[in-house]
């Protein structure tokens, strides 16, 4: 299962990272819902992918190549949709 990635930003303060995820439903489906998540270092992204059962997440815009998936904090591009 792959999650999207829907919006990040920067925190600045302590360099962490916020972004919002589509939720699935208890079927697994794609819900109209987006959850915010913000965190801090790798560690606690690779425990969210394994939690999610996901290997990535895939930045959603109209302009990014579907093949480009997130698979570490550092490659999540602030203020972007």
């Amino acid at each position: 299962m792959m999650s999207q990635l829907i919006h990040m930003q920067s925190n600045q303060a302590n360099q962490g990272k916020t972004f919002y995820i589509q939720a699935y439903n208890n079927e697994g489906m794609l819900i109209n819902k987006f959850e915010k998540y913000s965190m801090y270092e790798e560690n606690e992204f690779y425990s969210f992918l394994e939690r999610v059962e996901a290997k990535g997440l895939e930045l959603i815009t109209e302009s990014t190549d579907p093949s480009f998936i997130i698979t570490s904090l550092r490659n999540v591009i602030p203020m972007k949709y």
